[in-house]
């Protein structure tokens, strides 16, 4: 995770098929089961999508557009299509990387 000048993050809601997803820009985002600090987390239990505030502009970009993609799968019912854990993040990050390398967003 690349450390900068921190940026100014608002939250916002964003709409996944008939599903609002809050994405939280916070300081320091845990991964649940390891307890190490990470870029971003998806719970889709409650909504949430959780941002880490210590990231570059590009590395934010690709953590958010990661996490909804998560969102996206969660409500597309692909859990259940025996896709495993470790090919949905190389599909999330692809997607992620894609996208912002294509178009410029700011969040």
């Amino acid at each position: 995770m690349k450390a900068k000048t921190k940026l100014k993050h608002k939250n916002f809601t964003f709409n996944v098929y008939g599903q609002d997803y809050d994405v939280i820009f916070q300081d320091n985002v845990y991964h649940p089961i390891s307890g190490q600090e990470c870029c971003g987390l998806c719970d889709p239990e409650v909504a949430k999508i959780y941002i880490n505030n210590k990231m570059d502009k590009s590395l934010t970009t690709c953590t958010v557009l990661h996490e909804l993609f998560h969102a996206y799968s969660r409500r597309m019912g692909m859990e259940n299509s025996g896709m495993s854990a470790e090919l949905e993040e190389i599909l999330a990050d692809q997607f992620g990387t894609l996208l912002e390398e294509n178009f410029d967003f700011t969040f």
